[in-house]
């Protein structure tokens, strides 16, 4: 699998769509320029992370990060993680996930990210979000 990260364009959005689990709309997201895709070449999108500097209490965020279901766990997420870092020029980037997602934590460990908090029922389930910066300046 012959995998590329690049900036979404707005020719990505239907396929991106079929796959999106989290709330909003992306082609916001691609018009601010912060969304980075995952494709195979083709440009089939296989996966994004969305990567802002300042949506986190004014500090660089790496948002949201899905993979389409046919292609996790084949390092589609951890590609685009190390992309959002080397763009990122900010002395420290962030992002959060649910207490529950382990594998996700798991994956920012192995990334450099360290835990640095946790705000309790966060989520519109009640769920707690766990905090990590990566290691960088932490």
């Amino acid at each position: 699998m012959e995998l590329r990260i690049r900036k979404s364009k707005i020719s990505d959005y239907p396929v991106l769509r079929e796959f999106d689990e989290f709330a909003g709309d992306r082609r916001m997201d691609m018009e601010r320029g912060e969304l980075l895709i995952a494709d195979l070449g083709s440009n089939s999108c296989v996966g994004y992370a969305k990567l802002t500097c300042n949506e986190f209490f004014n500090k660089p965020l790496i948002s949201i990060v899905n993979t389409h279901p046919d292609y996790r766990g084949k390092g589609v997420a951890t590609a685009l993680i190390k992309a959002a870092i080397d763009q990122a020029t900010w002395h420290k980037v962030y992002t959060t996930t649910e207490v529950s997602n382990t594998k996700m934590q798991s994956l920012l460990q192995h990334l450099g990210f360290e835990q640095v908090a946790e705000i309790k029922g966060f989520n519109f389930d009640g769920e707690a979000e766990f905090v990590f910066c990566h290691m960088t300046d932490c």
